[in-house]
């Protein structure tokens, strides 16, 4: 039983690294799509763009929170 509890617990370890470095490579692409659109005029000429960059920031913060609901979750069980 302990030996499978361990197993669980290696999992969600690496469960949680894999999403935070997901996490942090959408955030990386989003900054880079931002930089692109600033140096095209900003959000208002890069309407689509713009959209695509805030989906990433959100896409990104969604997965973070997905981590702490999980953690909060397993925390109160």
């Amino acid at each position: 039983m302990l030996n499978k509890r361990l197993d669980n617990n290696v999992n969600l370890h690496e469960n949680i690294k894999n999403v935070k470095i997901q996490a942090k490579v959408m955030e990386e692409k989003a900054k880079m799509k931002e930089m692109q659109m600033n140096l095209n005029g900003g959000a208002a000429n890069n309407i689509e763009l713009g959209e695509e960059v805030s989906e990433m920031y959100i896409d990104a913060l969604k997965a973070k929170l997905s981590i702490l609901n999980h953690l909060n979750f397993n925390k109160n069980i």
